[in-house]
Formats: C-alpha cells, sequence, structure tokens
C-alpha cells in the first residue's frame, strides 16, 4: 500500500503563468453540470460535458496557467459572450490530471488528481477519503488505512475477474467501529477511484461511496 496526495483547491486567485501543454479530464463531484463547460485552447473555445459519474472526454489543452473553465451567456450575441466559472493552477508534477468540480452553478472550486496510467494502471485502486473519519479498508486479504482527507493506493490486489468482500472500520474514541459490509466486483482490464465522503443512507454507515472505473 502507498500513500498518494491530492490537491485541495485554493480560493485565492493564481496570477497568470506561461502557457501550457496538457491532457486532463474533468468530472462533476455531486449532480452533472448542466449544458456545455468551455476551456479556451489554442486560441479557440472547445465544449465539454461534465458528468458525476464518468470522466469527460479527454482534453487536449494548450493555453494560459491558470487553466479557466467557462459558460456561455445565454443572452450573449451571436459572437458570443463567455463567463469563467472555475479556475485551477496545473502543478508540473501532474502528467494527467483529473479535475473535480465542487460547488454550485457559477461557483465551482476544483480538486486536482494525478489520472495518468502510468501512475496508476489498470488493476489498480485508489481510495479519497474525502470525510473527517479514521478508517481502516479491507479488501479480500488487503487492508489499508485512509486517514482524514487523505488518499490511499493498492496496486493490482486481485490476479483475475471476480467478486470480494470489501469492509470500512472506523477508528475513534470509542475504539473500532464497523461502517459497511459488501461484495464488490473486480474486472481485471479496469482500473478503480474510489471516492468516500458523508452521506445520510443509514446501510451505507453513513457514508457514501462513487466508484469511477476505466480502462486503456
Amino acid at each position: 500500500m502507498l500513500s498518494i496526495a491530492f490537491h485541495m483547491p485554493s480560493v485565492v486567485m493564481a496570477a497568470a503563468e506561461e502557457n501550457i501543454q496538457a491532457a486532463f479530464s474533468c468530472v462533476s463531484w455531486e449532480k452533472p453540470i448542466k449544458g456545455l463547460v468551455y476551456v479556451r485552447s489554442n486560441g479557440e473555445m472547445v465544449p465539454l460535458r461534465i458528468h458525476n459519474k464518468k470522466r469527460s472526454v479527454e482534453i487536449d489543452y494548450h493555453g494560459s496557467n491558470p487553466i479557466i473553465f467557462y459558460r456561455k451567456n445565454p443572452s450573449a450575441d451571436a459572437e458570443g459572450d463567455y463567463q469563467p466559472i472555475a479556475q485551477v493552477l496545473l502543478r508540473e508534477s501532474y502528467e494527467q490530471p483529473l479535475f473535480f468540480f465542487l460547488g454550485k452553478e457559477g461557483a465551482y472550486s476544483i480538486v486536482t488528481m494525478e489520472d495518468s496510467f502510468e501512475s496508476y494502471p489498470t488493476g489498480s485502486y485508489r481510495f479519497y477519503n474525502f470525510t473527517e473519519r479514521d478508517l481502516v479498508a479491507k479488501l479480500g486479504d488487503e487492508t489499508l488505512s485512509l486517514a482524514p482527507q487523505e488518499a490511499a493506493y493498492l496496486e493490482k490486489p486481485f490476479s483475475s475477474s471476480m467478486e470480494y468482500p470489501v469492509a470500512f472500520v472506523v477508528r475513534d474514541s470509542d475504539g473500532v467501529r464497523p461502517l459497511y459490509t459488501n461484495m464488490w466486483a473486480h474486472a481485471e482490464r479496469f482500473r478503480y477511484l474510489i471516492l468516500i465522503s458523508k452521506s445520510d443512507v443509514r446501510d451505507t454507515g453513513s457514508m457514501s461511496f462513487r466508484i469511477l472505473s476505466d480502462y486503456e
């Protein structure tokens, strides 16, 4: 098990830097973002749709840093009028970033995660604990700790496609308490990104799981 990091958004507006080149995708944290979102690349406005259960199409970006996302003003004339809704300053360490949009219409912030297959290959699991709870996860025979607001990584815990038992417990001042048990399915040709957040649903132990899977 390896620990990995993700970068939370800053409320400070970043100063523009030199132009950069990057390939990125986007996901909405809550509901899908209605309509089209735009980004200016190579001097042109490129449209994309941002969903909440799968990655957007990959954008081959050539432009300024920070990367600025826009919505088109519905009352604009034929030439168009674009209003910024979010921006993110991309660090050089990211090879293929995934941008998570948090917030409400017109006031989004962005969490950045590395998403390249070189770093996280097929068969791997990434966990991001967005809660304030200290969690322990068990997948089959593998166990890993998930500290509050931290991430962890399992590289190919299973050797073939199968169903496996999964369990989550929380560690607090009262000791260790079970939160969630179930059977999950593993497909050998996929990789998995698992996001853990708060929930009011009792049968998931007040936790919500978002599982994004993809393959090369």
